[in-house]
């Protein structure tokens, strides 16, 4: 029985867990276009109309390959 109260109150906290980032990042998109006052600052959020991204050949050789990507926003 023991195991049992366990593993439900195990399965609910990490189900928890996993949630609350969700929550906390899409609260911010409800004020695009608006100004949010945090931590003695104010901040501005703006829909991002243009976006690009440039991606360069990839340099060097078998494992130690690297690719430069630039988002641009």
């Amino acid at each position: 029985m023991f195991g049992v109260v366990l593993s439900v109150v195990m399965t609910v906290s990490v189900l928890a867990s996993l949630v609350m980032p969700a929550i906390s990042a899409t609260e911010g998109t409800s004020v695009a276009g608006g100004d949010v006052s945090y931590n003695g600052g104010s901040y501005s959020y703006k829909d991002a109309n243009s976006v690009t991204i440039k991606s360069y050949d990839a340099v060097g050789s078998g494992k130690d390959q690297s690719k430069k990507i630039e988002f641009n926003v």
